[in-house]
């Protein structure tokens, strides 16, 4: 059985995300493209006022009832295709960190079957955290009749100490669906981290929280934005900040798990 040191993963999956942003931003810029156009079609085909608080679409939407089914088919889109660039991106980026492999060309908006895989893995892993969510309304409702204040803590507690670390349990089997293994299953997920659990808590809590950070940075930036340049503007380069802060904690989740995986199932050592 290995104990996970919490301070060397962080350092880890900082490091590899930091060292080999050129080589991301490289590989992975035809689907950052991809996700522009689509904004790009959403932003010009609804006419839905950018920037807009949730009272002014709710408005928009009541005067313009015809636009409501295509805004919502264009989300539904929009959202799996984002899934699957994300299983694209992931698979090529695990290959990258532990086979040392560069996509090239067309590979780099790579769809086939082990991106499929790792597509509906994500879904069942999702499906699996739906079950477990379960028992959090039976803590839940007897802790809100008490004080909100207390559901809510008792709510989140459930979460990090439950939830989290039966997802990054669990995503251990992504990346060997990234490496083309069929004989490693969600079974051989779990056992491999036995013995680990408050250890994950404390990685899933410390990364949690840096992305946070990487958040409220962005939304400082954004807001002084705004100020000096005014809304308009301001607000395009605000989507831009927000695709790349996005993408950045995206990279260093998929870090994590390819950090897990190694430690893990290949036995290597930060």
């Amino acid at each position: 059985m290995r104990f996970l040191p919490i301070g060397s993963t962080i350092s880890h999956m900082l490091s590899s995300t930091l060292n080999n942003l050129g080589f991301a931003l490289r590989a992975q810029w035809p689907w950052m493209a991809v996700m522009a156009a689509i904004f790009a079609v959403i932003a010009t085909t609804t006419n839905i006022p950018l920037g807009a608080t949730q009272e002014e679409n709710e408005a928009y939407f009541r005067a313009n009832p015809g636009e409501v089914s295509w805004f919502v088919f264009l989300i539904f889109v929009s959202v799996v295709i984002a899934m699957l660039a994300f299983s694209s991106i992931a698979v090529a980026w695990h290959r990258y960190v532990l086979l040392d492999e560069v996509p090239q060309g067309m590979a780099r908006l790579r769809v086939d079957g082990t991106v499929w895989r790792y597509f509906g893995n994500i879904f069942l892993i999702g499906l699996l955290l739906i079950l477990a969510m379960l028992p959090l309304s039976l803590l839940v409702i007897p802790l809100m009749s008490l004080h909100p204040a207390v559901g809510v803590a008792g709510a989140l507690a459930y979460v990090v100490v439950i939830i989290m670390p039966i997802i990054y349990r669990l995503s251990i089997k992504l990346p060997a669906i990234a490496l083309e293994r069929r004989d490693f299953k969600l079974g051989d997920a779990w056992t491999v981290s036995a013995g680990n659990w408050w250890q994950i808590v404390g990685v899933g809590v410390v990364a949690t929280l840096l992305s946070w950070i990487v958040g409220l940075l962005m939304a400082l930036v954004s807001k002084l934005l705004n100020v000096t340049l005014g809304d308009t503007v301001g607000l395009w380069i605000d989507i831009a900040l927000q695709t790349g802060v996005n993408w950045v904690v995206t990279i260093m989740g998929i870090t994590l798990l390819t950090s897990l995986y190694g430690y893990f199932v290949e036995k290597r050592d930060f």
